[in-house]
């Protein structure tokens, strides 16, 4: 491996873990053990003259479809569509508002659509705009609390 990919590599490891601890509702132990398999199959398939932006897509989608196969054999929504399940969407807002990605980069590290990305995150930007701009505590209905329970899956 060039040292030039292992710099790219290792610059990424951070953001790396910090989405696969967010997405796994801070379990870091799990997040590390999962950052280490990517990183691993990684090795084997980055080419060594992959541009810096090539090789943190790769990596996020690798440890992407890590993320959903873990959700997957956890839980009984395997059968569910990924662009519906809230996690994707948290997942989504994630890559493109923390991790600074553009639609068609979090399109390849999802494996979804820039369509369905768009709508996704034009949906959680919505959502977040109303519950902002929404009157004081007090006043919020239960049923929008209900709503962003549900978007963040903030029952877990």
């Amino acid at each position: 491996m060039s040292p030039n990919l292992m710099g790219h590599i290792v610059r990424e490891i951070p953001r790396l873990r910090r989405h696969a601890t967010l997405l796994l509702d801070g379990d870091a132990d799990r997040a590390d053990d999962m950052v280490q398999d990517c990183l691993e199959q990684a090795a084997g398939i980055l080419k060594s003259d992959a541009s810096s932006a090539s090789v943190r897509v790769g990596l996020f989608r690798l440890l992407h479809r890590a993320l959903v196969d873990f959700r997957h054999r956890s839980s009984d929504a395997s059968s569910l569509n990924i662009a519906q399940q809230p996690h994707a969407a948290v997942a989504i807002m994630l890559l493109v508002a923390l991790e600074g990605m553009s639609i068609e980069e979090t399109a390849s590290v999802t494996g979804l659509d820039t369509e369905t990305v768009e709508f996704c995150v034009e949906q959680t930007r919505n959502t977040l705009r109303h519950v902002v701009s929404a009157p004081p505590r007090a006043a919020v209905e239960p049923s929008e609390d209900e709503a962003l329970i549900e978007l963040f899956d903030l029952r877990s």
